[in-house]
């Protein structure tokens, strides 16, 4: 009698030292994934948007940009050409870059429409700049549009 309560006692120490652990808590899923900071729409543009300021990042770090474009209103006339969207900001070398041009050809019918997406590593306060061109030979003709969205999250 005396050995089998020795054994319970072993074993009952044994476990009190080692520890009984529990199998881990399931991990909660993380809340820190992008969030969108800027969502910028230029609907029915019939010209050429300038260089326009559409975000100065308060914090130096990675961000998504979505850009979206279509023709809003077609030409019969239009057989070439195109409008093209250009997307500018300064990295950790402190140069503004204009890593990003990408164009829509327009149809004579409304068919045309295309988006893109894509990272980049902007500085903080410094703005990060949107703009359209039309191009192409010969460029559209008017009447014509087209809209272009902009979205924008930090990574």
């Amino acid at each position: 009698m005396q050995i089998a309560t020795a054994a319970v006692l072993a074993i009952a120490l044994s476990m009190a030292v080692c520890g009984q652990t529990q199998p881990p808590a399931a991990s909660t899923p993380s809340t820190n994934g992008p969030v969108v900071v800027q969502r910028v729409g230029f609907e029915n543009q019939t010209g050429a948007i300038p260089q326009t300021t559409i975000y100065t990042p308060s914090h130096t770090g990675l961000y998504r940009i979505t850009i979206y474009m279509e023709e809003t209103m077609a030409n019969a006339a239009n057989t070439s050409g195109s409008f093209c969207a250009s997307l500018g900001y300064t990295n950790d070398s402190g140069v503004a870059r204009d890593p990003f041009e990408t164009c829509l050809f327009v149809a004579p019918s409304l068919s045309d429409n295309d988006g893109w997406t894509f990272a980049i590593r902007a500085m903080a306060n410094t703005p990060i700049l949107f703009s359209t061109s039309l191009g192409g030979d010969p460029p559209p003709v008017l009447p014509f549009a087209y809209s272009t969205f902009v979205t924008i999250e930090r990574l």
